[in-house]
């Protein structure tokens, strides 16, 4: 009959709301937690800076170096604990990018700041590279 014939239209399409509706939750709560690796991994600075660097600019990171950056740059970015190395290193002639946690970077002296030129931010950490 024309009542059961409604009945069956009307959870069919309730039954479809439900499904899109659940469809596009999951999306809007996996697309957040998909860029988190980005922010994490050091894959898009490391890119960056092979990308720039002229074959003798060392990676430098400042502070901590994450597992991440030892493992693209196969073990070859350095890393500068103390405020005095990062100022030796800035002393000298050469050229090098560094990769620094942005709040730390903030914080830095102008007369460092003034040496880096910031090349981009990726995740937690500012790449700079050395005027």
């Amino acid at each position: 009959s024309g009542l059961a014939m409604e009945n069956k239209i009307r959870h069919y399409l309730q039954g479809g709301l439900v499904f899109t509706t659940l469809l596009a939750w999951g999306f809007i709560i996996s697309v957040p937690l998909s860029n988190r690796d980005d922010e994490r991994s050091a894959k898009p600075l490391v890119n960056q800076y092979q990308s720039l660097r002229q074959a003798s600019e060392p990676l430098v990171y400042f502070g901590v170096r994450p597992f991440s950056a030892a493992f693209y740059t196969r073990g070859q970015a350095a890393v500068v604990k103390e405020d005095s190395s990062l100022q030796e290193l800035l002393s000298r002639p050469t050229g090098f990018f560094l990769a620094v946690e942005t709040g730390k970077a903030n914080r830095f002296p102008k007369e460092w700041l003034d040496q880096l030129e910031p090349v981009s931010v990726y995740g937690f950490y500012t790449l700079f590279k050395k005027k």
